[in-house]
């Protein structure tokens, strides 16, 4: 398992979880986990599910400091990614960058 992995997400999005301690986003209710990649697959994920948008953040995950559990999981198309089972807690963010 990496130390860290990466979630991007709107910054409309990641602004209704400020004053929480937690963070999700509805694929966690739908599939059961939360979508990430390794930092190689960033530019990737960003091409593929949110080509148009003008600004997002990039979340970099401490999987040692992460409550839920991490698997990491073949996709149906053969890639292989981070998923999060559970809402992630905000001391695992280490960095938000915004690109």
């Amino acid at each position: 398992m990496p130390q860290y992995i990466y979630h991007v997400v709107t910054p409309s999005h990641f602004s209704k979880f400020k004053d929480q301690c937690d963070y999700t986003i509805e694929s966690l209710d739908i599939e059961g986990f939360i979508h990430c990649c390794d930092e190689n697959q960033i530019p990737l994920i960003i091409q593929r599910y949110f080509a148009g948008e003008k600004e997002l953040h990039i979340l970099k995950i401490d999987t040692k400091k992460l409550k839920p559990t991490v698997k990491v999981e073949q996709a149906k198309n053969g890639e292989w990614f981070p998923h999060i089972y559970g809402k992630i807690n905000k001391d695992a963010i280490t960095e938000i960058k915004n690109v």
